[in-house]
């Protein structure tokens, strides 16, 4: 029998989604080993997306299979007693046998978040950046509508990859400045995102908008899919990926999350 289980985490106290082999605390090993005792079998789970470190997730997916069938309300109901308060279970349902949580996901977003003034009720959710004036949000736009006209994105990913392909397809790209939060929100959906992309992309936007790198030097690094000359990842607490998007899944689509 297999299942998909639809939680939400706050990543700050994991070393990203993704099981490795010096580490218990990543979120995969804590769902795995505390489902194996709940189930009484050992459970093995495949995540829609690996997080890094310290990266958030709303609505993200797993699946996981079992010998026998299970009540998912009780699965549903015992995850969220035992799991760490991080994690979330919103729903957990019984799937077709091939259905994968990985390779069937045909579109993801993240948002990034950018707070210019200290919120300590939001430090963990966003990048707390109090060090300069309001953004010039018409230059980071320049930037992420330049990002819709290319389907490559080598530039933007980390060194010593394992990815086979740079290949993404991108549908969204904006920034944003929501008054109710006081929040600059950097929003992007594609079908997949390589590692590391898009806190690469964000330091791109805000290099373009101090003046540290040109416009065109973002197109020339695109155009030839090479390496810029300077480059600067963001912090990883302010990035969450959401609306993870199935061909026969019903899902509620999260926007404005917060």
């Amino acid at each position: 029998m297999r299942y998909f289980a639809e939680i939400s985490y706050d990543g700050s106290d994991f070393h990203g989604w993704q099981r490795q082999l010096n580490t218990i605390t990543t979120i995969q090993e804590v769902i795995e080993h505390w489902m194996s005792k709940l189930l009484r079998q050992p459970i093995g789970i495949l995540g829609c997306g690996r997080t890094d470190t310290g990266v958030h997730a709303r609505g993200y997916f797993f699946h996981f299979d079992t010998k026998e069938p299970v009540d998912t309300a009780y699965v549903h109901s015992k995850l969220n007693l035992i799991l760490p308060k991080s994690i979330a279970v919103h729903r957990v349902f019984e799937v077709h046998d091939s259905a994968n949580t990985r390779f069937d996901a045909y579109e993801r977003s993240y948002i990034y978040r950018i707070r210019l003034e200290p919120n300590p009720f939001d430090r963990k959710f966003a990048w707390d950046h109090r060090i300069r004036e309001p953004f010039n949000l018409e230059a980071m736009n320049e930037v992420a509508s330049l990002l819709l006209e290319y389907d490559e994105f080598y530039p933007f990913c980390k060194e010593k990859s394992s990815a086979k392909t740079y290949i993404c397809h991108l549908s969204r790209a904006e920034w944003r400045y929501n008054e109710q939060t006081r929040v600059y929100e950097f929003l992007i959906t594609s079908n997949r995102f390589l590692r590391g992309m898009i806190r690469l992309i964000v330091g791109a936007c805000l290099y373009v908008e101090s003046g540290k790198v040109r416009l065109d030097e973002i197109k020339e690094a695109l155009d030839t899919q090479t390496r810029m000359k300077k480059d600067y990842i963001v912090p990883p607490q302010g990035l969450i990926l959401f609306n993870i998007k199935y061909p026969y899944v019903d899902t509620a689509p999260y926007d404005i999350i917060f």
